[in-house]
Parts: C-alpha cells; sequence; structure tokens
C-alpha cells in the first residue's frame, strides 16, 4: 500500500514539474452515466471552456461564436470570450490540426505553427443524437502543441475538432504616428513654398 501511494505521488509530482496540465469538461449525468471529456498536455495549460448540445464548426451558427441557438445549446464554464473566430475545422480537411481528430473515443490531436492568434479554443464535437449530452466540449488552449483527449461513458466517436481563436490586435507605435504626421507636414511646408 506505501509503495502504490508513493507512486501516485511521484506520477503527480512529475505531472506538475514538467508543467502538464489537464482538465475534464463537463461532467453530465445522462441516464444514470456521468459523461465527459478530458484534455490533456505536457506543453499548455488547458481548462474547460463550454459544452453543449447540437453542433459545433458549423460557421454562423456555431454556438462557441454566437451562444445558445436553435437546437444548439451552450454552457460556459467561465467567462465567455468575445470575438472569436474559427481558425480550422477537421470536418473541412484541414491540415493544421492533425492526429485522431474524426473519430474513435480516445487520442491525440496536434496543433501546427499558428501566430497572429489569441485566446485559443480547441472543441471536440461527438456524433448522435442531442439528447445524449456532451454533444461538443470546449477547452482553453494556452497554445499550440499535441493534446490528449478521452471521453467517458460517451457511446458516439469522435465527430470532428475544431480550432476557435481572437485575431492578434496589433499596435501602431507612436513613433509610426509622428513619422506619418511629420511626413505630412513637410508636404505642407513644400506646398506653401510653391504657392
Amino acid at each position: 500500500m506505501k509503495k502504490i501511494i508513493s507512486g501516485i505521488t511521484f506520477a503527480v509530482s512529475m505531472l506538475v514539474a514538467s508543467g502538464a496540465s489537464a482538465a475534464i469538461c463537463p461532467a453530465i449525468s445522462y441516464q444514470g452515466q456521468t459523461r465527459s471529456v478530458e484534455l490533456t498536455s505536457a506543453t499548455a495549460t488547458v481548462s474547460c471552456y463550454a459544452y453543449g448540445e447540437g453542433n459545433t464548426g458549423n460557421g454562423t451558427n456555431d454556438p462557441i461564436l454566437v451562444g445558445a441557438n436553435g437546437s444548439n445549446t451552450f454552457n460556459a464554464v467561465g467567462a465567455v470570450i468575445a470575438g472569436l473566430k474559427e481558425i480550422a475545422d477537421t470536418g473541412d480537411g484541414t491540415t493544421l490540426i492533425t492526429g485522431d481528430t474524426n473519430a474513435g473515443l480516445m487520442g491525440t490531436v496536434t496543433i501546427g505553427a499558428l501566430s497572429g492568434w489569441t485566446d485559443l479554443i480547441l472543441a471536440f464535437k461527438f456524433g448522435g443524437t442531442a439528447q445524449q449530452s456532451p454533444d461538443w466540449v470546449a477547452f482553453s488552449i494556452s497554445d499550440v502543441g499535441s493534446f490528449d483527449w478521452k471521453s467517458f461513458n460517451n457511446q458516439n466517436g469522435l465527430s470532428h475538432t475544431v480550432l476557435f481563436g481572437k485575431m492578434a490586435t496589433v499596435p501602431v507605435p507612436a513613433a509610426g504616428l509622428m513619422l506619418i504626421a511629420g511626413l505630412g507636414g513637410l508636404g505642407l511646408m513644400r506646398r506653401r513654398r510653391k504657392a
């Protein structure tokens, strides 16, 4: 018994020391079963963002983009992020997200190099009917990389994976504005001299 406890303690300490992160999203009871999806990463921080019934990755009606609508429900776990856009959907044949992205109850997905995006959300849509919650789950991720996922007590395999984010704003440096103003002023002075 002591060896088991010390082994578990060692495993947990290695997980924490490695910077690994894990999150379970959500814990819903459906017909007496708790249904959830777990996401882990060795390099990025992950947390449950939202879950719901219906579909994700369906453009303008996507609940992650617009909230609950029609047959799509949206249950936020934390603060809702405004201004998200769909970056990639494995249902559309993207190569940005690779790995176990379209089938099964567990696997690994890898998100390739990505720049200029913040507030990344990785969503998993499972097949089946809307009565078998969760139909989709979404995790907030701090960075790209590899992510292990596992669905618990879900009889429906993964349908597709979708990545969302916000376009990073690029601040215009004050020096750039001053340069434009200075050039405009020189142009006005030159025009005055000619007149």
